[in-house]
Protein backbone atom coordinates (compact mmCIF):
# COMPACT_ATOMS: atom_id res chain seq x y z
CA UNK A 1 0.00 0.00 0.00
CA UNK A 2 1.23 3.45 -0.22
CA UNK A 3 0.43 6.55 2.25
CA UNK A 4 -0.24 9.66 0.80
CA UNK A 5 -1.83 13.05 1.12
CA UNK A 6 -2.64 13.75 4.21
CA UNK A 7 -3.06 11.94 7.16
CA UNK A 8 -4.42 13.16 10.52
CA UNK A 9 -3.40 11.92 14.04
CA UNK A 10 -6.63 12.06 15.63
CA UNK A 11 -6.90 13.76 19.46
CA UNK A 12 -8.65 11.14 21.90
CA UNK A 13 -11.98 13.19 22.89
CA UNK A 14 -13.21 12.64 26.38
CA UNK A 15 -16.60 13.35 27.98
CA UNK A 16 -16.59 12.76 31.77
CA UNK A 17 -13.11 10.67 31.82
CA UNK A 18 -14.74 8.72 28.80
CA UNK A 19 -14.42 8.04 24.94
CA UNK A 20 -16.65 11.04 23.82
CA UNK A 21 -17.80 9.00 20.29
CA UNK A 22 -20.37 11.60 19.47
CA UNK A 23 -17.67 13.99 19.38
CA UNK A 24 -14.99 12.15 17.49
CA UNK A 25 -17.49 11.49 14.82
CA UNK A 26 -17.95 15.38 14.38
CA UNK A 27 -14.37 15.70 14.79
CA UNK A 28 -14.08 13.26 11.44
CA UNK A 29 -16.95 14.94 9.70
CA UNK A 30 -15.13 18.49 9.98
CA UNK A 31 -11.62 16.55 8.42
CA UNK A 32 -12.20 14.61 6.41
CA UNK A 33 -13.06 16.09 3.36
CA UNK A 34 -9.14 17.01 3.24
CA UNK A 35 -7.80 14.02 5.13
CA UNK A 36 -6.21 10.72 2.82
CA UNK A 37 -6.17 8.56 6.37
CA UNK A 38 -6.59 9.12 9.80
CA UNK A 39 -3.94 7.16 12.98
CA UNK A 40 -5.70 6.78 16.47
CA UNK A 41 -4.02 6.71 19.60
CA UNK A 42 -0.51 8.18 18.59
CA UNK A 43 1.09 10.93 20.87
CA UNK A 44 -1.71 13.58 19.67
CA UNK A 45 -3.81 10.96 20.58
CA UNK A 46 -2.45 10.57 24.31
CA UNK A 47 -1.33 6.99 23.22
CA UNK A 48 0.81 6.45 26.16
CA UNK A 49 -2.16 7.52 28.62
CA UNK A 50 -4.97 5.61 26.80
CA UNK A 51 -6.24 2.28 28.53
CA UNK A 52 -6.51 -0.86 26.21
CA UNK A 53 -9.51 -0.97 26.45
CA UNK A 54 -10.25 3.04 25.55
CA UNK A 55 -7.75 2.38 22.93
CA UNK A 56 -9.91 0.04 21.12
CA UNK A 57 -13.00 1.99 21.69
CA UNK A 58 -11.60 4.89 20.14
CA UNK A 59 -9.88 2.99 17.15
CA UNK A 60 -13.42 0.85 16.70
CA UNK A 61 -15.10 4.42 17.14
CA UNK A 62 -13.16 5.82 13.95
CA UNK A 63 -12.94 3.08 11.49
CA UNK A 64 -17.06 2.81 11.78
CA UNK A 65 -17.31 6.49 11.33
CA UNK A 66 -14.92 6.85 7.93
CA UNK A 67 -14.41 5.41 4.71
CA UNK A 68 -11.02 7.06 5.00
CA UNK A 69 -7.87 4.56 5.58
CA UNK A 70 -6.97 4.30 9.64
CA UNK A 71 -3.99 3.18 11.04
CA UNK A 72 -3.39 2.84 14.79
CA UNK A 73 -0.82 4.42 16.90
CA UNK A 74 1.33 1.14 18.43
CA UNK A 75 2.83 2.65 21.49
CA UNK A 76 4.13 -1.00 23.42
CA UNK A 77 6.22 -1.07 26.11
CA UNK A 78 8.35 -4.18 24.62
CA UNK A 79 8.51 -6.32 21.42
CA UNK A 80 5.76 -8.76 22.16
CA UNK A 81 3.23 -6.40 23.99
CA UNK A 82 3.81 -4.48 20.20
CA UNK A 83 3.01 -7.66 18.45
CA UNK A 84 0.16 -8.48 19.92
CA UNK A 85 -1.23 -4.95 19.67
CA UNK A 86 -0.63 -5.44 15.83
CA UNK A 87 -2.80 -8.25 15.70
CA UNK A 88 -5.66 -6.50 17.35
CA UNK A 89 -5.33 -3.22 15.48
CA UNK A 90 -5.74 -5.46 12.22
CA UNK A 91 -8.73 -7.22 14.00
CA UNK A 92 -10.32 -4.36 14.61
CA UNK A 93 -9.88 -2.82 10.68
CA UNK A 94 -7.08 -0.76 10.76
CA UNK A 95 -5.19 -1.08 7.75
CA UNK A 96 -1.70 -0.24 8.56
CA UNK A 97 0.12 0.95 11.97
CA UNK A 98 2.41 3.56 13.59
CA UNK A 99 5.21 2.19 15.08
CA UNK A 100 7.96 4.51 17.38
CA UNK A 101 11.39 3.55 16.29
CA UNK A 102 13.49 1.69 18.88
CA UNK A 103 16.67 1.41 20.23
CA UNK A 104 19.50 2.79 21.38
CA UNK A 105 21.11 3.00 18.18
CA UNK A 106 20.36 2.44 14.51
CA UNK A 107 21.35 -1.16 14.74
CA UNK A 108 18.93 -1.74 17.35
CA UNK A 109 16.11 0.27 15.70
CA UNK A 110 16.84 -1.91 12.74
CA UNK A 111 17.24 -5.03 14.50
CA UNK A 112 13.22 -3.83 16.61
CA UNK A 113 11.52 -3.46 13.38
CA UNK A 114 13.45 -7.12 11.48
CA UNK A 115 11.89 -8.97 14.13
CA UNK A 116 8.36 -7.00 14.18
CA UNK A 117 8.19 -7.64 10.20
CA UNK A 118 8.81 -11.26 11.04
CA UNK A 119 5.84 -11.72 13.27
CA UNK A 120 2.89 -9.50 11.79
CA UNK A 121 1.33 -9.18 8.53
CA UNK A 122 0.22 -5.65 9.35
CA UNK A 123 1.57 -2.84 6.80
CA UNK A 124 3.99 -0.45 9.24
CA UNK A 125 4.61 3.03 9.20
CA UNK A 126 8.00 3.91 11.28
CA UNK A 127 7.77 7.09 13.46
CA UNK A 128 10.89 8.37 13.85
CA UNK A 129 11.08 10.61 16.58
CA UNK A 130 13.00 13.19 18.78
CA UNK A 131 14.29 10.87 21.01
CA UNK A 132 14.84 7.43 19.22
CA UNK A 133 15.28 7.83 15.29
CA UNK A 134 17.18 6.51 12.25
CA UNK A 135 19.45 9.31 10.64
CA UNK A 136 21.06 7.98 7.93
CA UNK A 137 19.67 6.84 4.32
CA UNK A 138 21.66 3.56 4.34
CA UNK A 139 19.57 2.55 7.14
CA UNK A 140 16.64 3.67 5.79
CA UNK A 141 17.04 1.01 3.06
CA UNK A 142 18.08 -1.97 5.01
CA UNK A 143 14.14 -0.94 6.45
CA UNK A 144 12.88 -0.87 3.13
CA UNK A 145 13.67 -3.65 1.95
CA UNK A 146 11.44 -5.68 5.00
CA UNK A 147 8.26 -5.72 3.45
CA UNK A 148 5.68 -4.62 5.43
CA UNK A 149 7.68 -1.41 6.05
CA UNK A 150 5.59 1.07 4.16
CA UNK A 151 6.51 4.38 4.96
CA UNK A 152 8.44 6.51 7.71
CA UNK A 153 6.75 9.61 9.66
CA UNK A 154 10.00 11.78 10.55
CA UNK A 155 9.23 14.13 13.63
CA UNK A 156 13.10 13.72 14.32
CA UNK A 157 13.58 17.24 13.56
CA UNK A 158 16.92 16.44 11.48
CA UNK A 159 16.20 18.39 8.55
CA UNK A 160 19.88 17.33 6.48
CA UNK A 161 18.62 12.99 6.72
CA UNK A 162 14.90 14.42 5.46
CA UNK A 163 16.40 16.06 2.75
CA UNK A 164 18.74 12.97 1.67
CA UNK A 165 15.82 10.57 1.84
CA UNK A 166 13.42 12.78 -0.18
CA UNK A 167 16.80 13.04 -2.54
CA UNK A 168 16.61 8.95 -2.63
CA UNK A 169 12.65 8.69 -2.67
CA UNK A 170 12.65 7.43 -6.06
CA UNK A 171 14.82 4.10 -4.67
CA UNK A 172 12.21 3.55 -1.89
CA UNK A 173 9.09 1.64 -1.82
CA UNK A 174 8.29 3.19 1.09
CA UNK A 175 6.76 6.68 1.55
CA UNK A 176 8.13 9.44 3.14
CA UNK A 177 5.69 11.60 5.34
CA UNK A 178 6.92 14.46 7.24
CA UNK A 179 5.51 14.57 10.81
CA UNK A 180 7.23 18.61 11.84
CA UNK A 181 4.62 21.30 10.95
CA UNK A 182 7.30 24.22 11.16
CA UNK A 183 9.20 21.70 8.45
CA UNK A 184 6.74 21.74 5.63
CA UNK A 185 8.28 23.99 3.37
CA UNK A 186 11.71 22.47 3.30
CA UNK A 187 9.91 18.99 2.45
CA UNK A 188 8.64 19.52 -1.42
CA UNK A 189 8.65 16.04 -2.99
CA UNK A 190 7.66 13.60 0.38
CA UNK A 191 4.66 11.82 -0.12
CA UNK A 192 2.32 13.50 2.31
CA UNK A 193 2.08 14.76 5.87
CA UNK A 194 1.63 13.10 8.89
CA UNK A 195 0.90 16.28 11.12
CA UNK A 196 -1.15 17.09 14.39
CA UNK A 197 -2.01 20.48 13.12
CA UNK A 198 -5.00 18.72 10.77
CA UNK A 199 -6.92 18.15 13.53
CA UNK A 200 -7.85 21.88 13.62
CA UNK A 201 -6.50 23.12 10.04
CA UNK A 202 -7.16 20.51 7.82
CA UNK A 203 -7.97 22.71 4.79
CA UNK A 204 -4.84 24.69 5.52
CA UNK A 205 -2.53 21.46 5.68
CA UNK A 206 -3.84 19.74 2.63
CA UNK A 207 -3.39 23.02 0.70
CA UNK A 208 0.11 23.44 1.87
CA UNK A 209 1.24 19.84 0.80
CA UNK A 210 -0.85 20.64 -2.52
CA UNK A 211 0.77 23.64 -3.26
CA UNK A 212 3.78 24.34 -1.04
CA UNK A 213 4.40 27.92 -1.01
CA UNK A 214 6.39 30.40 1.26
CA UNK A 215 2.69 32.39 1.53
CA UNK A 216 1.34 28.76 2.67
CA UNK A 217 4.29 28.15 4.67
CA UNK A 218 3.55 31.53 6.76
CA UNK A 219 0.00 30.90 7.50
CA UNK A 220 1.16 27.25 8.65
CA UNK A 221 4.25 28.58 11.05
CA UNK A 222 1.81 31.39 12.36
CA UNK A 223 -1.09 28.61 13.76
CA UNK A 224 2.23 26.58 14.78
CA UNK A 225 3.31 29.38 17.13
CA UNK A 226 -0.56 30.38 18.05
CA UNK A 227 -1.30 26.66 19.03
CA UNK A 228 1.73 25.63 20.67
CA UNK A 229 2.55 23.21 18.46
CA UNK A 230 6.11 23.25 19.71
CA UNK A 231 5.07 22.71 23.28
CA UNK A 232 2.18 20.47 24.94
CA UNK A 233 0.41 20.85 21.64
CA UNK A 234 -2.58 18.21 22.25
CA UNK A 235 -3.72 19.92 25.41
CA UNK A 236 -4.07 23.61 23.02
CA UNK A 237 -5.35 21.26 19.94
CA UNK A 238 -7.97 20.17 22.64
CA UNK A 239 -9.43 23.62 23.64
CA UNK A 240 -9.22 25.17 20.41
CA UNK A 241 -11.73 22.10 19.36
CA UNK A 242 -13.31 23.06 22.02
CA UNK A 243 -14.03 26.57 21.65
CA UNK A 244 -15.09 26.07 18.00
CA UNK A 245 -17.70 23.50 19.55
CA UNK A 246 -16.16 20.41 17.88
CA UNK A 247 -15.94 18.43 21.05
CA UNK A 248 -17.60 18.70 24.22
CA UNK A 249 -14.63 18.63 26.55
CA UNK A 250 -10.71 19.50 26.49
CA UNK A 251 -10.38 17.17 29.21
CA UNK A 252 -7.42 15.07 28.97
CA UNK A 253 -6.82 11.05 29.33
CA UNK A 254 -4.53 11.82 32.43
CA UNK A 255 -5.80 14.56 34.94
CA UNK A 256 -3.80 15.45 37.45
CA UNK A 257 -6.75 16.27 39.82
CA UNK A 258 -9.74 13.47 40.17
CA UNK A 259 -12.85 14.20 41.25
Amino acid sequence: MKITGLWIPLITPLYHGKLDEQSAKKLIETTQEFADGYVVGLSSGEGEELSDEMWKEAITCVVSSTNKPVAAGILGKDLQQTISLLETAKNLGCVAAVVPATGKNEEEIIKFFTDLDDQTSLPIIIYNTEKSSVHSVESLIRLDSLKNIVAIKDSSGDRSFFAQTIAQKDKLKMSVLQGMENQLLQSKGCDGYLISLGNVEPKLCKTMFENPTEENNQKILAKFWEYNLGGEWYITLKALLYSHGIIRSAEQVKQTVKI
